[in-house]
């Protein structure tokens, strides 16, 4: 028989297993309709940002889960940056960062992830290592504008949030 520790720790499992389920979902569907090379949640702490999911070519931008490391979500969280960089190369804000270099960042396009308390986790975002139009023909599709960037990562935001909670 099971106890009721064992019962909230299998509800547990089975709520992550799907909330991951479908947050590779929705990062693989930015892929897709943006024609990206990899997306990603980030969540930032002191330290930088911490990649918790990625989807596509992580290496060659030398993304690692799991890993703090200073990025453009840093910047753009702290409106640096703007949301969308279609050519990192010519936009004089990013372009002579070690990390555009590095990583070959050629465009960038990312949108924050606001806990339901207001507060922020972290980003939704994509990378290329080509520069990439960021115009009507993809980021003002119906699927991509940027309320479906928004819901996705409020979305995000809202089932991290319940994840902490259950793990208390």
């Amino acid at each position: 028989m099971a106890t009721p520790a064992a019962d909230a720790d299998a509800a547990r499992s089975s709520f992550e297993a799907r909330f991951d389920s479908q947050l590779m979902r929705v990062l693989e569907l930015a892929n897709q309709h943006l024609g990206m090379d990899v997306s990603f949640v980030a969540e930032i702490l002191d330290e930088g940002q911490l990649y918790r999911s990625v989807h596509g070519d992580a290496h060659s931008f030398g993304i690692t889960t799991g890993e703090a490391t200073l990025g453009y979500c840093d910047l753009m969280l702290a409106g640096r940056i703007p949301h969308a960089i279609p050519a990192t190369a010519v936009d004089s804000r990013v372009h002579a960062l070690r990390i555009t270099h590095d990583a070959r960042i050629g465009a960038y396009i990312g949108v924050p992830i606001i806990l339901s308390d207001g507060s922020t986790f972290g980003s939704l975002g994509c990378l290329s290592h080509e520069a990439h139009v960021l115009g009507d023909r993809t980021c003002g599709s119906c699927s991509c504008s940027p309320n479906w960037w928004h819901r996705k990562s409020n979305a995000i935001g809202s089932a991290t949030r319940l994840a902490r909670k259950s793990r208390r």
